[in-house]
């Protein structure tokens, strides 16, 4: 039995507390609330995407996979806050809904580009088909 990383851990931790913002849109605003948040920050995903992917050939690739850890571990942190202090605002559960895809519209371009990096030119073929099935 092998022990998850330290890495995998925190993102599993972040994720927990990003969908606990989602429990509470759905407890606390209903059904009309879910639906605003979902389309707000499903928006913002479509508009985020292609503003920031120029960043992984601009920016070195260690400070984004940073940055981008960081927006996810702000945004649970703050969705965290608010449900532990029972304040309930829509405005400000989307704008930290808007953190982790912010971080994720970050650290996409940058994971899609270690595979060319990593491996030898001879075998750059064979690393991409790989990449493409396992996705």
């Amino acid at each position: 039995m092998s022990i998850p990383s330290r890495g995998f851990t925190i993102v599993e931790a972040v994720a927990a507390l990003l969908l606990l913002g989602v429990g509470v849109i759905a407890t606390a605003g209903g059904a009309h609330d879910l639906s605003v948040y979902s389309v707000a920050v499903s928006g913002f995903a479509i508009l985020a995407m292609p503003a920031l992917s120029p960043l992984g050939d601009r920016v070195p690739k260690r400070r984004l996979v940073f940055l981008s850890l960081c927006g996810f571990a702000a945004g649970a942190a703050g969705v965290a806050t608010l449900a532990a202090l029972h304040w309930y605002r829509l405005g400000a559960l989307v704008a930290l809904g808007a953190l982790p895809v912010l971080a994720m519209a970050t650290l996409l371009p940058v994971l899609s580009s270690f595979s060319t990096e990593l491996v030898a030119p001879g075998q750059l073929a064979r690393a991409l088909g790989l990449q493409k099935s396992a996705q």
